[in-house]
């Protein structure tokens, strides 16, 4: 009576896992749509050793590339890259590979050596020749990289709230080595990106956008704050979330 009951017991929670796991790989499904339709691409593709990798270009003089940092995409520099344009540069924001709609590897880590390759052979086939390369936190490694790999080759680099180091200079690293060994893993890293984690990521998100713009220390209307965290947070922290999960759909793929 007791095996019965405990294999019943298996049998429903499997059963229960499973249909969660369906629904909310349908409902991610559903607001990934959702986002891409919002967020369509706004650039153009260039091929890097058979991956796409997607980028936004404007103006016209010394080209100057525009890298993002972690769970970003080329999109953080919209603004930048006009005003760039506007001051005599070519301006040329990439989403690394992986990001955004950007392709990635599936041959090899995206290491910042790797990405570096990858960039400068995009960079060759856009004939931006001598360009300045600007890297924003996870990004400053990339361009690191570049130079070291590449010397001579760039006219500058400009390194932005970089994040150039690992160990105990970089906590957030551990997670996001363990997050990219998950990806990679055969099957349960593509059921992981398609179910768990496209919800997680929209809930950090908010996190994050709170923790990194709100100063506890100064004096706020918390009233007010609530207000706004109720209604707006909601649709912006909502869409920059939805955002970050075509990324995870990316890494997946």
């Amino acid at each position: 009576m007791s095996f019965h009951m405990n294999l019943m017991f298996i049998l429903t929670a499997f059963t229960f896992v499973l249909l969660l796991l369906l629904c909310l790989y349908v409902h991610n499904r559903r607001l990934d749509r959702t986002t891409r339709k919002a967020f369509p691409p706004a650039g153009e593709y260039v091929e890097a050793e058979h991956i796409r990798l997607h980028f936004t270009s404007k103006g016209t003089g010394r080209p100057i590339v525009f890298l993002h940092g972690g769970i970003l995409s080329s999109r953080d520099f919209s603004n930048v890259v006009s005003e760039a344009a506007s001051r005599g540069f070519r301006a040329i924001a990439f989403d690394r590979p992986g990001y955004g709609y950007s392709e990635r590897p599936k041959t090899e880590w995206a290491t910042p050596r790797v990405q570096a390759r990858l960039l400068k052979e995009a960079l060759r086939k856009l004939d931006a020749k001598q360009p300045i390369l600007v890297g924003h936190s996870w990004s400053a490694s990339l361009v690191l990289a570049y130079m070291l790999d590449y010397p001579g080759e760039l006219a500058g680099a400009v390194l932005v709230a970089p994040g150039a180091y690992g160990g105990k200079a970089y906590p957030a690293g551990a997670i996001d080595l363990f997050l990219g060994r998950l990806l990679r893993v055969p099957f349960l890293g593509s059921l992981a990106a398609h179910t768990v984690l496209p919800p997680l990521a929209r809930k950090l998100t908010s996190t994050m956008l709170q923790s990194t713009f709100v100063n506890v220390n100064q004096n706020v209307d918390h009233s007010a704050h609530q207000k706004i965290d109720h209604h707006g947070k909601n649709q912006s922290t909502r869409r920059v979330g939805n955002f970050f999960m075509i990324t995870i759909f990316e890494c997946s793929v």
